[in-house]
Formats: C-alpha cells, structure tokens, sequence
C-alpha cells in the first residue's frame, strides 16, 4: 500500500492476515493549495485511486473583527485567537506553526512579535495591549506565518478610557 499527498507519503500500511477493515492509513491534510489523488495499491490486487479533490492554500484567521481595549490594559486572556484553516475550515496540524502579528501604530495598541500555534491544535489566544487612545481612528491588527495567507478580514482595535462598573452588590 502506499499513498501521497502534498509531500506526505506513506509508503507501507501492514494489514493482518485475514484482516479486511481494522487499518487505515492517514494522509493528512496538504499544505499546498492544488488538486490531489491518493493512490494506493497492494500486490496482487487492481491499484484503486481517489477521485480528485482541491484544496485551497492554508489560511490564517481571526476570531473576532473589532475590539475595544481600555487604554493601559489588556484584552481578556481568551477573548481572541488567531486560527488556521484549509478551505474555509479550521485545521489541527501536525506541527507548531509561528504566527507573526502586527499593529499598524503601535503606538496605539500593541500586540506580541509572534504566537505559536501548538501541534495538534487549530488556534492560540493573545492579547492586545491598549496603549493610547485611538480617537475612533482603528488600529488594524494582522498575522501572517510561513505557507499562509494573511486574514481577509484583519483585526481592528479601538483604545478607550477606561470605565469602572460595578455589577452587583451583595447586600
């Protein structure tokens, strides 16, 4: 048996003798945009072949499209997340993946030089750090990572003073 697809290869799966449905071979996902066939073949049996399927290039995405942060503070821990997708759709991959982030003025808002998406995970959470106030002028915030596109749709920030609330008291 063998199999491959945008470099993955995997060139033998052992199934037992009087086996016919316990193993299976796991491609992956590719990492290229393009149109893909797995092959597979085994001796003494007609070689069989997907049919074709197209994938779209590996995207980055964010979670949200607009915040507010208050003016020296930072945006709750798991409020926005910066995700990786093929074809529209969010994708565990096999190896970290650092993303690059940027703030159009930092002098505004601020965010990490770079996050690092784990293996085996589609996202990882970061923060932005409100540091003057935007006037009602966005700050735009954007990822981009080896082999991905950058978000169609960017972050955008505003700053704001500010606010105390209270809400509740226990009497």
């Amino acid at each position: 048996y063998s199999a491959s697809t945008a470099g993955t290869v995997i060139t033998q799966l052992v199934i037992a003798a009087g086996d016919n449905s316990s193993n299976y071979g796991y491609v992956g996902t590719p990492t290229m945009s393009g149109s893909y066939r797995i092959s597979a073949s085994a001796t003494g049996m007609a070689a069989v072949t997907s049919p074709s399927v197209t994938v779209s290039a590996p995207e980055l995405r964010f979670n949200r499209t607009t915040e507010v942060v208050g003016k020296g503070m930072r945006t709750y821990l798991y409020s926005l997340e910066v995700q990786r997708a093929v074809n529209g759709t969010a994708f565990t991959g096999v190896e970290p993946l650092v993303v690059n982030l940027s703030s159009s003025d930092p002098s505004k808002a601020s965010v990490p030089a770079s996050v690092t998406i784990p293996a085996g995970q589609s996202s990882v959470n970061f923060q932005v750090t409100g540091v003057d106030l935007t006037g009602g002028t966005a700050v735009t915030i954007d990822a981009v990572a080896a082999g991905y596109s950058a978000p169609a749709s960017k972050l955008q920030v505003q700053v704001a003073e500010p606010v105390l609330t209270l809400n509740g008291v226990n009497t």
